[in-house]
């Protein structure tokens, strides 16, 4: 996990929307995301992932979620352009 660097923000809760993710009602990511790195780990149920933000540099974000595998493939679509 070291090797994703940045800082590590584990929000409480948050919020996918078809237009991003809201951490914490304070932090929005809008969609597409820019994910550099994606990690799962289905036995701690946590999905984190690297992106760049211009405004904050290179952050880490880990999302815990019961099942870390849809978390992953609702962030994936997340990152896909849309036309």
């Amino acid at each position: 996990m070291d090797k994703l660097g940045g800082r590590l923000e584990v929000p409480l809760f948050y919020v996918i929307t078809e237009n991003g993710l809201i951490l914490e009602e304070r932090i929005p990511l809008k969609a597409p995301l820019n994910i550099l790195e994606l990690k799962v780990d289905t036995r701690r149920r946590f999905v984190e992932f690297r992106v760049k933000s211009p405004l904050s540099g290179m952050n880490r974000y880990r999302l815990y979620y019961e099942e870390p595998r849809a978390l992953e493939t609702y962030l994936k679509r997340l990152t896909e352009q849309r036309s």
